[in-house]
């Protein structure tokens, strides 16, 4: 529960910040909360403790005998020695509100596509994002001043992680003078340096900004107007306009009045619907004298938490539904990271032998599964595990792509080259393809792998290694999708990929390897869906080179690793260019695979 309080500052008068409600019975308190020997039941919400008095309902403007302080709750207000007259009990049109906003600040930037404000909802596809929020009132008659506090309830309504407070940080009150610079640049225009020892203070999210034009006391000169974080929970501390009956302080004019600014953090783990509502509580809703300011109304901000976007490599990306069909994604839900490899769980694809609805590494690590020979795979299902397919299946040219969190701790992979370049039909120039036939049947091995930027709008990466003749034995898991290329990575082909364990003999023994994963590449020059069939529309088409040239222009899609064509070694440091371009469109004419293809081992 997150409080905002808004303690009343007289001009010309301090504020303090009491330490009633903290449940404890101070020194210069009779009573506090629960805490109520001295007079059980009867302990008021300012600490002290009350005979039996009348309890104004505000709802109904009626008015109840004999009521201990502690059952006046809600929104009512309590009376030991006063009637309840027509100024002290009546129902109220004032309100309350939690109103989404972009984020503040001249220099911010405006939310990423993930996140649409529709009035009070704000729908966040995928989590880790920062949403601000403004605290607004009405309904207060013009001129009267009133203590106020509500609590934000709602931070832990959704199904996953609850919704957190942005960080502090750290500055200099003495070094760093009004208007601290440094607050306004981190956090925006009305923060400042906060401080309770005067020199060491901190920056920090709440904040009022008091400058401007909406601000609920703009017309009052000497305020003192603030908002933090203490104890857990946030604080604004200002004057508020008081409802009071238009008899005595004019109607309200309808304004609608800025109170505070906070910052809220959805975690990659949150979920479902967040609530965030004000609950007022009546203990602060008194001043002095008979007069009182019930809420008659109180808007809450719904934030819907739904699914982020699995990217072909396994990443959960916080895009529209829009722009994850544009890079060939699912949206999907994100999750926790179990086995901590940067990846949710709802997006990652890992190793569960035994169902349990998480990474075999993970039932080993918490002691759910044994693994007594040591080779990171649940002894209950220890068998040859096969690498895994790349999630919606997509056919390239020149690289082959699996999933290899299914590896053992150190193995390596083997690729056996099954059948190469048999395209059916053959290409529609009438000339002779190239034959690697030679090649069929001998053992490549995966390299080193490597990470290289696959797009710079918006900048996405993905996992490479090579192809090579000698075994590269290493933990495998965290790896992911892992995208392989090579000379001997052709179109219209066949592979066999398997892990490979360290402790095998002959390493080009068949029977040495783990279960296999059957790979096949596309149609030369076919590049994205629909993909070639024998019995289908020949490929490529129009639409694999329009793909091809939008990546050239550094589009998100396709995936670099389908349009990438481009020599006979494709370089992965190089950009997709004109080669790649006229390599599509040599395909398109029906033109054969023009590259030497495999080469031999020293």
């Amino acid at each position: 529960m997150f409080l905002i309080i808004v303690p009343l500052t007289l001009p010309g008068r301090a504020a303090a910040m009491s330490v009633c409600g903290n449940g404890v019975t101070d020194v210069s308190e009779d009573c506090d909360g629960a805490d109520d020997a001295a007079c059980p039941g009867f302990c008021d919400a300012w600490c002290n403790c009350r005979e039996p008095g009348l309890c104004c309902d505000w709802g109904t403007a009626e008015c109840t005998d004999d009521v201990a302080p502690s059952a006046c709750g809600g929104l009512g207000a309590f009376y030991e020695d006063q009637r309840c007259d027509e100024f002290d009990c009546y129902a109220s049109d004032a309100w309350f509100e939690v109103m989404p906003i972009e984020p503040p600040g001249p220099d911010a930037s405006p939310y990423p596509d993930n996140v649409v404000i529709d009035g009070h909802t704000v729908t966040v596809y995928g989590g880790a994002q920062r949403i601000w929020v403004e605290v607004r009132v009405g309904g207060w008659a013009p001129g009267a001043l009133r203590t106020l506090q509500g609590s934000f309830s709602g931070l832990s309504s959704g199904a996953g992680d609850p919704l957190a407070l942005p960080p502090t940080v750290a500055c200099d009150q003495f070094l760093d003078p009004s208007p601290h610079s440094h607050c306004v640049d981190a956090f925006g225009p009305g923060s400042s340096c906060k401080t309770d020892d005067f020199i060491i203070g901190y920056c920090e999210y709440p904040w009022i900004e008091r400058s401007r034009s909406d601000f609920v006391f703009a017309d009052i000169g000497e305020i003192i107007a603030l908002g933090r974080h203490y104890e857990g929970s946030i604080q604004f501390g200002a004057l508020i306009l008081y409802h009071v009956p238009s008899e005595i302080f004019g109607a309200d004019e309808g304004g609608s009045y800025y109170l505070g600014t906070a910052a809220l953090d959805i975690p990659m783990g949150a979920a479902g619907t967040y609530t965030l509502a004000i609950e007022p509580l009546e203990s602060f809703l008194r001043l002095s004298g008979s007069y009182y300011a019930p809420l008659g109304r109180i808007t809450s901000t719904i934030i819907n938490v739904v699914d982020g976007c699995c990217s072909p490599d396994g990443a959960c990306l916080a895009v529209s539904p829009e722009m994850c069909a544009d890079i060939g994604g699912v949206m999907a839900s994100c999750g926790g990271d179990c086995d901590a490899n940067g990846i949710p769980d709802g997006c990652d694809t890992f190793a569960d032998c035994n169902g349990s609805g998480l990474p075999d590494s993970c039932d080993i690590a918490d002691g759910t599964s044994s693994d007594e020979d040591g080779n990171c795979i649940p002894d209950e299902c220890d068998a040859s595990p096969a690498p895994l397919a790349e999630p919606g299946g997509v056919l390239k040219n020149r690289f082959i792509s699996f999933q290899t969190t299914t590896a053992g701790c150190e193995t390596a992979i083997r690729v056996e080259l099954v059948s190469l370049n048999h395209p059916d039909p053959a290409n529609t120039a009438g000339l002779p393809e190239r034959n690697y036939s030679a090649f069929e049947g001998r053992y490549r091995w995966v390299g080193p792998p490597e990470t290289m930027v696959d797009s710079r709008n918006p900048m996405t990466y993905y996992t490479t290694a090579p192809l090579q003749c000698n075994p590269h034995f290493m933990d495998w898991r965290s790896v992911g999708l892992l995208n392989v290329y090579g000379t001997e990575i052709v179109p219209s082909s066949v592979y066999d990929v398997q892990f490979v364990d360290a402790a095998c003999g002959n390493r080009n023994d068949p029977d040495c390897g783990m279960a296999p994963l059957t790979i096949a590449t596309g149609r030369w020059g076919d590049a994205v869906a629909p993909f070639h069939a024998p019995d289908g529309p020949t490929q490529p088409d129009f639409t694999d080179i329009a793909a091809v040239h939008d990546k050239f222009s550094q589009g998100s899609f396709p995936r670099r690793a389908s349009a990438e064509l481009h020599p006979n070694l494709p370089n992965v440091d190089w950009a997709i260019d004109y080669h790649d371009i006229a390599a599509v469109i040599d395909a398109f004419t029906g033109m054969p695979y023009p590259y030497a293809g495999p080469q031999e081992c020293p």
